[in-house]
């Protein structure tokens, strides 16, 4: 009997300490529980992370494509719109020259023309003299008449351009007269007295500028007359 009690009390010690081993076991698998949540949740967070490292990476490689498209875009973009004023700009320098060479050739055919024709008429002029007798001094007083005519012929009606106003034989005569022969200054010369602003400004011009240059005589008939072909265009 009493080996029965001691076997029932050795059989609750060895329970005891079976369910205290029990307790420590489920203690460690606690913890290791805890320890493997812990784990799992710092790997999900690194994995969000990671995963928004990622998406962050991406868009700012996105964003640098697009910019660095835009900038070759726009550079060429840039070196179209250079290549255009290049182009215009020689078109334009070209479309100068072209014109500047018009007008050379224009000039010198005006230069030319007008010499020959007054080389023309001064031949005859002189031709008729001889084959009538008159004397220098009876040309000179008949050119003398004819300028004094001419004063006279100069009518006070308004002209819009002084070139309309102007015969064929007065050309001549002024060219000859008041621009030492030339007559493509003389046409540069009522070309711009054709775009003065006022009488004030045309007679500033013919005195300060063309009288002086070519020593008119301002009591002579040819530049009476002249002056006096030009003031039309002022009248009111």
């Amino acid at each position: 009997m009493e080996e029965l009690r001691q076997q029932i009390i050795d059989l609750q010690t060895r329970v005891e300490e079976k369910e205290h081993d029990l307790m420590v076991i489920q203690q460690e698998l606690n913890l290791m529980k805890a320890r493997l949540e812990d784990a799992i949740s710092q790997k999900h967070v690194q994995s969000l992370k990671e995963e928004q490292e990622t998406r962050l990476k991406a868009k700012a490689k996105e964003e640098a494509e697009k910019a660095r498209i835009a900038a070759e875009k726009a550079e060429v973009e840039e070196q179209e719109k250079q290549q255009l004023a290049n182009e215009a700009s020689l078109k334009n320098v070209e479309a100068e020259q072209e014109l500047e060479a018009k007008a050379e050739v224009t000039d010198l055919e005006i230069s030319k023309v007008g010499e020959a024709e007054h080389e023309a008429i001064m031949h005859t002029i002189e031709e008729m003299s001889r084959s009538m007798g008159v004397s220098k001094t009876e040309s000179s007083e008949s050119r003398f008449e004819e300028r004094t005519s001419l004063v006279e012929k100069v009518s006070k009606h308004k002209l819009n351009d002084i070139k309309r106003g102007i015969g064929i034989n007065e050309r001549f005569l002024f060219a000859n007269e008041l621009f030492a022969g030339d007559m493509s200054a003389f046409t540069r010369a009522v070309e711009e007295l054709n775009h003065v602003d006022s009488e004030t400004d045309a007679n500033r011009l013919m005195n300060e500028n063309l009288a002086s240059k070519y020593r008119w005589d301002q009591e002579d008939e040819t530049v009476l007359a002249f002056k006096s072909l030009v003031s039309r265009r002022f009248v009111g």
